[in-house]
């Protein structure tokens, strides 16, 4: 079986990667989890004594880790969390489903036999898991997938995104969320007060991106039911975090302005900060003229990076820091009588 194994972490950060003979992690230890890359699809089976979880308390550490679940059949997340549950601030399984108790969002559902679980609490906290013999009760959730944008990939590594959608006034439809080359990177159907998105990052150890980088700007799509239209979400107030991946980080939006995308888009710089070259994108509705021209900080133009009409679509640019010192520039985007200028951050 090792020979499928590609990569695998603890809730540190340690790994076991046999291809390279690294072995950071040493010994699997009782009440943690842990993330497995696999080649294909096997079956692990341990041998020895019976964990008995009444008397095998499991101490969770402030912030991040990853708990593993001790009984021998499924039970629901809230009764078997409801003793911490007032240190805890988020749970994810392995397929992006979250329990957050805060927001009264369930999509885990049952933890389930053999499965490790990333939770974050507010301080250090002891779970000891009910009995074997006891009937725990079991949570019915169905998990409606989203049809008009369908799902993203799981990639291994995700942050959360949390949308208030009374002060939104988004209630009938779809989330998406994309990159600004349009990859899907998180999705879910709007649900009535509160939505929770899973937003993927890129899994580095593949050559394609097929997720966000970490400190990437996403961009917010709703799909209305009842219209069939798609408008781009603009957020405008956040309660926490910003409009950028973090792995494992946390986002809740409150306020937003919501347009159709009839008017060009600016996009914000990749990677930023940057040092070498960054590539700056923008999308036209139409074919247009358009012009892509860079200032520094005193708002004189150094670089002109097109000029010129352009076809309806995705563009992007490459701008270079070789002439440049550190600091703030300015990049600035005309076409169509609309104007969109975006900062942008040299770091040498």
């Amino acid at each position: 079986m090792i020979s499928q194994v590609i990569i695998i972490k603890d809730g540190n950060g340690n790994i076991f990667w046999p291809q390279y003979y690294v072995n950071n992690i040493g010994n699997i230890l009782i009440g943690d989890g842990y993330q497995v890359k696999m080649l294909s699809s096997q079956t692990l089976e341990i041998s020895g004594s019976v964990i008995i979880p009444e008397i095998t308390p499991v101490t969770i550490p402030s912030g991040w880790s990853i708990l593993g679940y001790l009984r021998e059949t499924p039970a629901s997340v809230i009764t078997l969390m409801n003793s911490v549950v007032s240190n805890v601030i988020i749970m994810k399984d392995g397929d992006g489903n979250i329990y957050w108790p805060q927001y009264l969002v369930n999509n885990i559902g049952n933890m389930q036999p053999g499965k490790g679980y990333q939770i974050k609490t507010n301080a250090l906290c002891i779970l000891i898991y009910p009995a074997n013999s006891l009937n725990i009760e079991k949570s019915e959730v169905i998990i409606p997938e989203p049809q008009h944008f369908g799902k993203p990939l799981n990639t291994g590594n995700n942050m959360t995104l949390g949308i208030i959608n009374d002060e939104l006034d988004i209630l009938d439809g779809e989330i998406g969320v994309f990159d600004s080359n349009d990859l899907l990177v998180g999705s879910a159907i709007v649900d009535s007060d509160f939505t929770a998105i899973t937003i993927w990052g890129d899994d580095e150890s593949t050559p394609e991106k097929d997720g966000l980088n970490t400190g990437e700007s996403f961009i917010i799509k709703f799909w209305n039911k009842q219209t069939s239209e798609v408008e781009l979400v603009n957020i405008t107030e956040w309660v926490e975090g910003n409009g950028y991946y973090q792995p494992n980080g946390i986002s809740i939006a409150c306020k937003a302005e919501m347009f159709s995308a009839t008017h060009p888009e600016l996009f914000q710089n990749i990677p930023n900060p940057f040092n070498g070259f960054t590539e700056i994108g923008f999308n036209l509705p139409t074919n247009n003229d358009a012009e892509l021209t860079v200032f520094n900080a005193i708002g004189e133009k150094i670089a002109i990076l097109c000029n010129g009409s352009l076809p309806s679509g995705k563009h992007s640019f490459r701008f270079y820091s070789d002439d440049y010192s550190s600091g703030v520039y300015f990049y600035k985007l005309k076409a169509n009588n609309y104007t969109e200028t975006k900062a942008m951050n040299i770091s040498k």
